[in-house]
């Protein structure tokens, strides 16, 4: 409840910030919190308190949708941005409740999406980089059943067979590639779906994972280099 309340006051706060009055001032308290709403979030996660951490990622979206700035001032977005990532990169069965993993994601993507071009300077990179790898690894939750897997995509020309992950990171990679500079997201793709398919557990969906990853981007791009490089890989 803490939390939720917490996070629900910083939006307040900023949306006040917005309409004239001072906003340094006024949030200067909550900043001094951050710290322990970080910990309060891990601590909900670490002992399975899936509907107090689901509430407060939801009410986080929100903050950070409404006003992620606040998250970089406050000097807290390395540790909560980590902590977010872990969330989101537990197993499906790491919570009894999907949505839990699945706000983690939105939550950590708000703050990337809305701070693109902080995420795009150099100490930015390692999240930008930490979220590529993320959603290529959702996308590789299809169905393990190769022949169910096509026989569904012949006869309904889709795969509503997948978790609802696959599609999830099928969007964010949409969203990255909508929301940062190619000649920023790029090298760090490439980088990720090399690094993906060298690795010894890599299977035939790691390998879909991340042709679709370029499938998604691929339409962003204006450079012919990267467009040639993404033919290359595939």
């Amino acid at each position: 409840a803490g939390a939720q309340l917490s996070l629900a006051l910083i939006e307040v706060v900023q949306v006040q910030s917005l309409t004239g009055m001072s906003a340094g001032e006024e949030a200067a308290p909550f900043v001094q919190i951050m710290p322990e709403l970080v910990r309060v979030i891990q601590g909900f996660a670490n002992n399975l308190i899936e509907e107090p951490l689901k509430d407060t990622l939801e009410v986080l979206i929100q903050a950070a949708e409404a006003e992620a700035p606040f998250f970089k001032e406050s000097g807290c977005l390395k540790d909560l941005s980590e902590t977010l990532i872990k969330i989101a990169s537990a197993g499906a069965e790491a919570f009894a409740a999907e949505e839990v993993r699945h706000s983690a994601m939105e939550a950590v993507m708000a703050l990337a999406m809305n701070l693109a071009t902080e995420v795009s300077q150099p100490d930015g990179l390692p999240l930008l980089e930490a979220l590529l790898l993320l959603n290529i690894q959702w996308m590789t939750e299809v169905e393990e059943d190769v022949e169910m897997w096509v026989k569904e995509g012949k006869e309904k020309d889709e795969d509503d067979c997948d978790d609802d992950a696959v599609g999830i990171g099928e969007e964010n990679l949409d969203r990255i590639g909508e929301n940062f500079e190619e000649d920023v997201f790029m090298p760090i793709l490439f980088k990720v779906i090399r690094a993906s398919l060298s690795r010894p557990d890599a299977t035939w969906k790691t390998t879909r994972s991340c042709i679709m990853a370029l499938a998604q981007v691929v339409e962003h791009l204006e450079g012919e280099e990267y467009v040639d490089q993404c033919v290359e890989l595939v």
